[in-house]
């Protein structure tokens, strides 16, 4: 099928490979000549105008900024449509603005569907989508959708699908807002910020989310770069509340924390990702949370292999761990591979070290011992301080003094052999117990 991808950003560049791998042949329209040239790359065909593309696909996906963009694209889609054409906004947008745009569409004859996705780029072949619109619509272009979605559900007519996202989109900038507000508080506090992120996401109490672990860990690593900046987030917050106000139900939660969304914006920190309202706390609080030096180091490190790609998600193996932390970051260094971004080798070296990176914070409770060896990280470890480890990554990334870390001989292995992520990760953690168990029987030390 010739499937049209107008805006492709940063989701809809994902949106673009998910369907070329699919076999689809992709209609690219995108201002940015550095999107054009992405999506050239991967084997896109780039037109130069969005109403060349409503006449030859029969499905155009949006996947675009802000309610204005997706008017004056669906203006141009309806002018010479296609026989059959669907449009599928995945854009974050207002319910409003997605139901004029159906009525738009259904007075040309094209199809309309608002299907906004629910996940984080990370997660890509892991997204919920739910949609809006006609039910047989959907049927005819569901194979389409589940190109780059796991689920898709469909949530009722058009409007409905946004609907549900910006009520998510509420949920988000909560959960990021307060997730600042405690890192910051803990310091002001005399608390280290990486060890409240740490034992509180290994605790498993219900205040755990991904969302939490993924915030945390870039607060704490001290990396802004951008996976959903601040704008964004205004945007997003600024529709769910006049959506919520037209309905009568006004938001008041989430009025406050738009209010300090609007001043990290005003802040000028409006670039970087969401996880930057920890700076509007820092400023009220008169303190800075700092990200620690070591693990800096270690995403720093990541990014000097050319690993961009896996930098970005390198903080999150913070707190994270291993079950999707191995996953994540392996997934990362074969799309490096598949998208030609780095070479095999490089890519297998990325996916190497990070498969290490991951097993060392997932094991380390019980194998600090085997893996530190100067004086200073001992007496870290018998204090059982997080410095520990933290300290170690970027040794245990340049390899050990006296040879290669079991863990990067089994990640290896792993790998090379093709294991699948839960087989990959037994085989970690087999190997760290193995590691406390010789130490026990060696020196009597606890595991």
């Amino acid at each position: 099928m010739n499937v049209g991808v107008i805006g492709a950003g940063t989701m809809g560049r994902i949106i673009v490979a998910a369907l070329l791998a699919r076999d689809h042949r992709v209609l690219v329209y995108d201002p940015d000549p550095a999107a054009q040239a992405a999506a050239h790359h991967a084997g896109a065909s780039v037109l130069d105008a969005v109403r060349e593309i409503g006449a030859q696909v029969g499905v155009a996906v949006l996947s675009l900024p802000a309610p204005p963009q997706v008017r004056a694209v669906v203006a141009d889609l309806v002018i010479n449509p296609a026989r059959d054409l669907v449009i599928i906004d995945t854009s974050t947008v207002d319910p409003a603005t997605t139901r004029d745009m159906a009525r738009v569409a259904a007075e040309a004859g094209v199809g309309y569907l608002d299907a906004p996705i629910l996940g984080r780029p990370a997660s890509a072949g892991r997204w919920t989508v739910p949609v809006g619109g006609d039910p047989e619509t959907l049927a005819r272009v569901r194979p389409v959708l589940e190109a780059f979605a796991a689920t898709v559900v469909h949530i009722g007519p058009p409007g409905s699908g946004h609907t549900l996202k910006l009520l998510n989109q509420m949920m988000f900038a909560t959960i990021n807002a307060v997730t600042a507000e405690v890192l910051a508080t803990a310091a002001k506090l005399g608390l280290p910020p990486a060890v409240v992120v740490e034992t509180i996401s290994g605790s498993g109490a219900a205040t755990v989310s991904p969302l939490f672990r993924e915030v945390a860990g870039k607060i704490v690593a001290g990396d802004f770069a951008p996976t959903f900046p601040v704008t964004l987030l205004c945007k997003d917050t600024g529709l769910a509340l006049e959506m919520a106000r037209q309905g009568n139900a006004p938001a008041l939660i989430t009025g406050v924390v738009q209010t300090l969304n609007e001043l990290a914006r005003a802040q000028g920190h409006g670039h970087l990702d969401t996880a930057a309202l920890v700076h509007v706390y820092e400023t009220l609080f008169g303190v800075h949370v700092a990200p620690h030096p070591d693990l800096r180091m270690a995403i720093d490190e990541l990014r000097r292999t050319g690993a961009g790609f896996v930098a970005v998600h390198a903080q999150q193996v913070v707190a994270r761990g291993a079950d999707s932390g191995v996953g994540r970051l392996i997934e990362a260094a074969e799309e490096l591979r598949g998208a030609g971004i780095a070479g095999a080798a490089l890519a297998d070296r990325i996916a190497g070290r990070a498969a290490v990176l991951v097993a060392v914070w997932a094991n380390i409770r019980s194998l600090h011992a085997e893996l530190i060896s100067d004086t200073a990280l001992e007496e870290a470890a018998r204090r059982r301080l997080p410095v520990s480890h933290e300290r170690r990554v970027p040794m245990i990334l340049n390899r050990r003094r006296d040879g290669p870390c079991p863990f990067e001989a089994a990640a290896a292995d792993a790998l090379a052999q093709g294991m699948a992520l839960d087989a990959t990760v037994a085989r970690l953690r087999e190997v760290g117990r193995s590691m406390a168990q010789r130490r026990v029987r060696e020196e009597g030390a606890p595991p």
